[in-house]
């Protein structure tokens, strides 16, 4: 479980320069952005683009997120509508905004891909929400939660009990009538797969816990469900990632070469080959030591050697804007999102 996009201050995903990623079998991931710049409205959306005529499952995912990023800039341009009078009066500021990064994974012959949305259409404050798609990359549409089990309710209320148990352990995170909301809810869409292969059930703000809770997840192994999982499903998500990852190009994990160091909350990454996927020029010598875009790395840079490699904190990055788009979630830096932004 995690608090996500807690307000959404778009700040923690380093979004990369970078090119396609591929998946397995060919099957191709291309990054995407739209950016919008108004007096009254906002956005900045990464958004993949999945495969290609071979893979029927692309087209599926790739309409479906087409169709929510149009719902909600169709919501958005109606309230814009309906307030211009008062705006134009002064009543109320009137600025709306929409933001969203994604993520996807490849299990076996498996697709997963999530996106995390950030809405500000009047009110308090915005609303964060998650948006997930899997399906088989061989089928013709995504899957619900039941598709993954031989007898689709047995497999449900397994997952549900598993969520239930969890939020029992911690039950002050929760709304009193949690539990019942999870029996009586439909988690058909409300899941997707993660790296390590473990099935991800979530619940947006309001859903079981309170908006501060942010967007809850229950993370269940698929040695959890090996009873109630289609053989084949088992097998894919059992070739998973043997880790969680803690960046992302791309949209798919990145595992850097020489491994990445936590301190405290301080994520810190190797340099040279970290700068080398965002284009930044790292050279090095006895004289000078390490050279960054030419200029020399300072200690107010938190630079760290290791076993002769420079490690610097991720946020480091954020000085570099001129080579990539930061954006940076400070609720967990950890999860960082790397997308694709060509110059």
């Amino acid at each position: 479980m995690k608090k996500r996009f807690a307000a959404m201050a778009l700040s923690s995903a380093i979004v990369f320069c970078g090119i396609c990623a591929f998946a397995s079998d060919g099957f191709v991931v291309t990054p995407e952005k739209s950016f919008v710049s108004e007096e009254r409205y906002s956005e900045q959306v990464y958004y993949p683009v999945l495969g290609d005529s071979s893979f029927p499952i692309a087209k599926a995912i790739n309409d479906k997120i087409t169709k929510s990023m149009s719902e909600v800039r169709e919501n958005i341009k109606n309230t814009i509508i309906e307030t211009q009078e008062s705006y134009e009066e002064g009543i109320s500021t009137g600025m709306y905004s929409y933001h969203s990064v994604y993520q996807y994974n490849m299990c076996g012959d498996l697709v997963s891909v999530k996106t995390e949305n950030y809405v500000y259409s009047g009110g308090a404050h915005g609303i964060s929400y998650l948006a997930s798609y899997t399906g088989n990359i061989g089928g013709k549409d995504t899957f619900t939660l039941g598709d993954l089990f031989k007898e689709e309710q047995d497999g449900i209320t397994t997952v549900k009990n598993i969520v239930k148990e969890k939020i029992n352990e911690q039950k002050d995170m929760y709304f009193d009538e949690a539990l019942t909301t999870v029996d009586n809810m439909d988690l058909s869409n409300s899941f997707y797969i993660d790296e390590t292969g473990n099935i991800v059930i979530y619940f947006n703000p309001y859903e079981v816990a309170p908006y501060a809770g942010g967007i809850m997840e229950f993370s269940i192994s698929p040695e959890e469900l090996e009873d109630v999982l289609k053989t084949n499903i088992y097998s894919y998500l059992k070739s998973g990632e043997s880790e969680k990852c803690l960046l992302r190009f791309n949209g798919a994990p990145y595992y850097p070469e020489n491994g990445t160091l936590k301190s405290g909350d301080t994520l810190y990454v190797p340099l040279r080959e970290v700068a080398g996927k965002l284009g930044i020029d790292v050279q090095w010598s006895a004289e000078t030591g390490a050279l960054v875009n030419g200029e020399k790395l300072t200690q107010k840079s938190g630079a760290i050697l290791v076993k002769d490699t420079n490690y610097v904190p991720i946020a480091y990055f954020r000085l570099f804007e001129d080579y990539a788009d930061m954006v940076f979630d400070s609720d967990d830096i950890q999860n960082i999102f790397c997308i694709s932004d060509e110059k």
